[in-house]
């Protein structure tokens, strides 16, 4: 049961860590795209 929990709370970690992933992926994305339209 324990084991069941831990597994549990790993998944909700992995699941929020992996939105703040995405979005600072997109963020990081975004400024790549508007610094090449400074530049260019």
């Amino acid at each position: 049961m324990a084991f069941h929990g831990t597994r549990l709370t790993l998944l909700v970690y992995l699941s929020k860590f992996k939105k703040i992933f995405v979005s600072y992926i997109v963020i990081t994305a975004n400024c790549l795209i508007f610094l090449f339209h400074i530049f260019v």
